[in-house]
This record gives structure tokens, sequence and C-alpha cells, in this order.
């Protein structure tokens, strides 16, 4: 299969977890443009009627760029090596953004992958570029699903709930999760409790079942989706604080060994320094809710640049300016 070289763009998605970003960028690019799409996965057509797959079979002489949502994954890689040996454009969005510097390994070959790379906001750019990514190949554009999000707000009736979104890594603020989930699920009293899964995590592993764990619930999915079913979202160093700061839900912190960003949070967050204190932060959450709507509205602005339902169309338009028309950030 060819298509216009002019306009045809090549899509790559390897996780569910990326699918689900396209489809909030996808609806704002002409259909016409979009003909190559991972085929290990489902769903992406709903999106943006494609209309081929990305296999061994495809030509990327017939494309004008690449997207894909990952700068490590093996086929990202793979393609994305394929586009740039002969002068394509390859564009990674970011699927969630980074909050604090760790030192991992695999950020700092991010555009390995790519010729330019998306941004949530100017903190994620400034992360990015500490890991040693040139600050021209980065594009600050918010993130496309927050869009979902505007205009919602918290669950304001009927009984309690709070959703708990562990951490998968590093270990130690894995270890916190499960310690800090394991107090909660024991002692919680006048208010449901929700189990949200990591998406690197088995859609429905054995171990996550409501007996065994101990929740009213087990999710899955997109957070976005579901996050204004709750009254308060408790989390690690994590980028879907974002998400509940943005529609005024108060955030209770699994507080990990990181001064700067604590710092920056404990004016509206409630925090929890230990497993024992989280059943009364938790409470005290549902109680007061956001600490402080002003600096939680200006984290969010710093986080992720703006919140007002048109992150999609940015990322959008960032990707037909770098890869159809061929321009630089």
């Amino acid at each position: 299969m060819s298509g216009d070289p002019q306009s045809a763009l090549a899509v790559l998605a390897s996780h569910p977890r990326y699918v689900d970003i396209l489809k909030d960028v996808l609806p704002h690019l002409p259909e016409a443009r979009i003909l190559a799409v991972s085929e290990r996965l489902e769903g992406l057509a709903e999106a943006g009627g494609l209309a081929a797959y990305l296999t061994d079979q495809i030509n990327v002489e017939d494309y004008a760029g690449l997207i894909v949502c990952s700068g490590w994954e093996p086929g990202e890689l793979n393609w994305g090596a394929k586009f740039r040996n002969v002068g394509k454009p390859v564009l990674v969005i970011e699927h969630g953004t980074l909050l604090v510097y760790n030192g991992e390994a695999r950020y700092r070959n991010w555009l390995g992958c790519g010729s330019v790379s998306t941004c949530w906001g100017v903190q994620g750019k400034r992360i990015f570029e500490q890991y040693g990514c040139p600050g021209s190949q980065l594009q600050i554009t918010g993130a496309p699903e927050l869009d979902r999000l505007y205009g919602k707000t918290p669950k304001r009736d009927g009984v309690p709930s709070a959703i708990f979104a562990g951490a998968t890594w590093p270990i130690s603020w894995r270890e916190k999760s499960i310690s800090s989930w394991d107090v909660l699920r024991k002692n919680h009293v006048g208010f449901e409790l929700y189990y949200k899964l990591h998406p690197v995590e088995k859609e429905s592993p054995e171990r996550f079942t409501l007996e065994t764990f101990g929740a009213d619930g087990i999710l899955h999915g997109n957070i976005a989706d579901i996050l204004p079913n709750f009254n308060v979202l408790i989390t690690t160093c994590s980028s879907v604080m974002i998400h509940a700061s943005a529609i005024g839900m108060p955030v209770v912190y699994l507080r990990n060994d990181l001064d700067g960003f604590n710092q920056e949070v404990e004016q509206f967050m409630h925090i929890c320094s230990h497993p024992t204190e989280i059943t009364s932060a938790v409470e005290k959450a549902m109680e007061e809710g956001v600490k402080d709507s002003n600096a939680a509205a200006l984290w969010v602005e710093k986080t992720a640049y703006r919140f007002d339902g048109q992150r999609g169309k940015a990322v959008a338009d960032f990707a037909q300016k770098v890869t159809i028309q061929g321009s630089s950030p």
C-alpha cells in the first residue's frame, strides 16, 4: 500500500496505554493522513478511521513521518530508526509527564527514537533537558488526555469514595504504596475504597480480586475517564496528581524522599509520610478538600501547560507542523 507522501502519517502504538493517548489526538488530524497503526492492538481505528497496518511490508518512503508514544519500546525504536534513516521525522508524544529527575536510563534515550518530542509542561521539559535531551527538540503542548476532564469536577454527592493509584516503580515507592494500601483497606470507615491498576499491570491478575485485595472495586482503564466518580485521589509521585488537581480534587500524597517536589506540593496536597497516617490523611482530605486552590492551579499550569480542552488539537497541530510541513519546533 502507498499513500500521498505529502500527507500520510504512520502511527505506532505498542501498548494499550499509548492507544488511549492517541485517541485524544487523532480526531484532530484529517483521517486521510493517518494511514498506518500497529497491528498488535485493537481500538485505535475507531479514533482515526485508519486504513492500514504498520508491518514489514510498509514502505517508509510513502509517509511524511511517524508518530509514536514512547521513546524506549523496541517497536518504536526499530521503526523510529527506519524513518530517520531515510530523513523522515519521528514525533514522540509524551504519554505521562516527568515530575522529578530520578536518573532512570531509559529517559536518556528518549530522543534516540524520535526527532522531536512533545512535553506536557515546562517542568517536564526541564527534566528531559536534565537527561540530556536538547531543548530545541522538545515542544510544550499540554496533556491531551486532560481534555476528557475539562469542565468536570470531583464527586460531590452520595457515599464518599476514594481512588488509590499505587506506584509500580521505583521499588521503594511500590513498597510504600502496598504498605499504605494494606493499612487503609483494613481501617477505612465511612467511605468506599477503590484500587486503580497501573497501565503496566495486567488487566485482571489473580491477586487483584475483591476478596484478597480488600477493595470495594478494582479499576483499570484511563484514569481520566473514571476520576470524576470519586472524592479523593491517593497516590505517590505520579502524573495522575495533575489530573486530580486540574479538576479541584484533593490529593493524598504518599510522601517520598523528594525534598524539592515535596515542598511544592505540600502547599495544596494532603501529605502521608508513613503508612500509619494514611487513614487520617484520607479522612482529612474528604473533610477539607484542596488545601490551596490557587497553588494547585499554578502547579497544573507548570506541569501541564494549559487546561482548556484543546490539548489534543495542540498536539495534532504540532504533529502536522513537524511531519507534513517539515518545520522544527
